[in-house]
């Protein structure tokens, strides 16, 4: 027999061709236990990539992290915001705070120059709201005052009541600033249009751009008491146009609180 032959079976010896049936046998659950095995083997390998493979937990997990930049983006940006309103609050111009008026309690013992209405040489001294003059009359603060913006400046308007001496009062308006100088003034005797020059001021209000002034001692014509008793009251508004006051909006009215002028 040539080496080159394949061995054919009825060639082995008994005993071999006995003993192959089982040698096959034992391949084919060998080679059964290799492909089981490379199986087991094969979705062993694939497994980890199957747990690796789910981004649902990681992208949940990842979102606090995502919205936290977010929100810190967004503080950011309100923060740069803020910074940038106040650079531009600290830009701009500052306004010039508007003053005060003065105290009325600071008038009623200053050192005042008077209307025209009251024959003064210069400032005069008042002590508890009052003042001697130099002709043996005097100067008297009476008791409404109010606050009235004049020009944009805020002033302490205050009734005044000037005598000469003799038996006449001459009631003014006058206004002054936060250095106490006077700065307006209104000739009351002025202020209606009936025969009393001696109104007793009431009250002052301030309505915007307007003052509204009350009073008593309105004489009409029915009085006969005297020229400087009247038993009427009235009211007006003035309102100041840059050099004077302009009066409207006056009424007058008798004891009884009927409507006569």
């Amino acid at each position: 027999m040539s080496s080159s032959e394949p061995v054919r079976p009825h060639h082995l010896p008994t005993r071999a061709r006995r003993a192959l049936p089982t040698l096959l046998l034992l391949c084919a659950l060998t080679l059964s236990a290799c492909g089981t095995s490379g199986t087991t083997s094969s979705e062993a390998a694939s497994a980890p990539s199957a747990q690796e493979t789910p981004p649902a937990p990681r992208s949940a997990a990842a979102s606090p992290s995502g919205d936290g930049q977010k929100r810190s983006t967004a503080q950011t940006q309100i923060a740069s915001g803020s910074s940038s309103l106040s650079a531009q609050a600290t830009d701009g111009p500052t306004p010039t705070p508007a003053g005060t008026a003065p105290d009325r309690n600071k008038l009623l013992n200053a050192s005042l120059s008077l209307p025209s209405t009251c024959t003064a040489n210069g400032p005069v001294s008042f002590s508890g709201g009052q003042a001697s003059l130099s002709f043996g009359g005097f100067a008297r603060i009476e008791a409404p005052s109010a606050t009235y913006i004049l020009d944009g400046t805020p002033t302490a308007a205050v009734a005044l009541t000037c005598n000469g001496g003799g038996s006449a009062a001459f009631p003014s308006l006058a206004f002054y600033d936060d250095e106490l100088s006077l700065v307006a003034s209104y000739d009351l005797s002025r202020i209606s249009g009936a025969e009393s020059y001696e109104p007793v001021i009431t009250s002052l209000e301030p309505r915007g751009d307007i003052l509204h002034v009350e009073w008593s001692n309105e004489k009409l014509p029915t009085d006969t008491a005297g020229m400087h008793t009247g038993s009427g009251t009235g009211s007006a508004d003035l309102s100041w146009n840059g050099t004077s006051f302009d009066k409207s909006n006056i009424t007058i009215h008798d004891a009884r609180g009927n409507q006569v002028g």
